[in-house]
């Protein structure tokens, strides 16, 4: 369930609200398929624990993804993460508190 009161940040909680709705989910992958979509440079994913499910339906983009491009990831697992892009050919370049930045080095 998402708190949808929850203003200046979303979060997740298994907690029921009192306005129940549901929410389609996609892998990215099949949304920017879907758009025709065939060149992206940067994405920023904030997701509130839930990177490592997004970077699982986003492995056709991150192939594609061009030398030069970046990602920016709000998390507190920077290892876990800097472990699963390095296998894409992206290295961190920067931490700010909890964003981290990737950049695609090679294809």
């Amino acid at each position: 369930t998402v708190d949808v009161m929850h203003k200046g940040g979303g979060r997740v909680t298994e907690k029921a609200i009192s306005s129940d709705f549901e929410i389609a989910i996609k892998p990215f992958d099949a949304i920017l398929d879907e758009r025709e979509v065939s060149r992206i440079s940067f994405i920023k994913i904030d997701t509130e624990g839930y990177e490592f499910e997004v970077l699982l339906g986003m492995k056709k983009t991150l192939r594609g993804m061009k030398e030069g491009s970046c990602l920016m990831i709000e998390s507190t697992n920077h290892v876990d993460l800097e472990t699963i892009l390095a296998s894409y050919g992206f290295t961190k370049a920067e931490t700010i508190a909890h964003d981290h930045l990737f950049i695609k080095r090679h294809a």
